[in-house]
């Protein structure tokens, strides 16, 4: 890349060619995570698979998929490289395409600042992987891990959706590809997460913090002793053993869990 009063953005045009239009499609994209139910504050790791619908494995070389969030609910923080080990895996500077990543500007105009390589969080953004040279990626029936992308939830929702579009922006697709003339894309996955307040013990304000203010006054003014009366809902984060009290054991925890003023 050359430098100047900015950094030029490069943009990978590989995969993003223009490809005749096949007949068959045996290579299917899926979304998958661990637990379809998370907290604000945690990271999400969301497996990118690709999956053959075929009785055998599915050679392809390349793909570009058009990932779509609620970015109130969402924000997109990156990837991990932990699947096949391609040449190529970025969110590519597209913004003389289809403009998806679009705080990333055209290669002609100076950027900036320069593309950092992680979109902003709008909701849509254009993944792209491919492989140059042999061994290349075989989709498997069980599927193939291509890369985890990483969210943070950062809002509540009782079901966000995260989608693998077909189309966005100007000239953006998805595509599963084998060389620079077969496309073998498939189905399209989504999946719905459940996006909760943080986890309740000690935190009594969903902050996702067990702090000075508001907690460890609400914490004391619910304790109840060994003995006591089962204690009301809005006294429920001070309960950490689950028992129906909140005592000195549940003091001990609140203790290990406060992070601070």
């Amino acid at each position: 890349m050359s430098t100047g009063r900015g950094l030029r953005c490069a943009v990978l045009l590989g995969a993003l060619s223009a490809l005749p239009a096949m007949t068959h499609a045996d290579i299917n994209l899926e979304l998958r995570v661990s637990s379809s139910t998370v907290s604000v504050g945690d990271t999400v790791e969301v497996g990118l698979y690709a999956v053959s619908d075929a009785e055998t494995d599915q050679t392809f070389s390349a793909v570009d998929v058009i990932l779509h969030w609620d970015p109130s609910v969402l924000r997109l923080d990156g990837k991990i490289d932990n699947g096949f080990g391609w040449s190529s895996s970025t969110f590519p500077c597209d913004g003389c395409l289809g403009k998806l990543n679009f705080d990333c500007c055209c290669q002609q105009t100076v950027c900036d600042p320069a593309y950092s390589g992680l979109p902003a969080n709008d909701g849509v953004a254009l993944y792209q992987a491919w492989q140059f040279s042999g061994p290349f990626p075989e989709a498997t029936l069980g599927g193939t891990l291509i890369t985890s992308i990483v969210f943070a939830a950062i809002g509540r929702a009782a079901a966000t959706e995260i989608r693998i579009l077909d189309a966005a922006g100007n000239t953006s697709t998805t595509r599963v590809l084998n060389g620079p003339a077969e496309n073998l894309t498939g189905a399209l996955g989504s999946l719905l997460l459940e996006s909760t307040a943080c986890g309740t013990r000690g935190d009594f304000d969903g902050d996702c913090r067990v702090e000075l203010f508001p907690d460890h006054f609400d914490f004391v003014g619910c304790m109840n002793g060994p003995d006591g009366d089962p204690l009301p809902p809005d006294c429920d984060p001070a309960d950490f053993n689950g028992d129906g009290v909140a005592d000195m054991l549940d003091a001990a925890a609140f203790q290990r869990e406060f992070t601070g003023p």
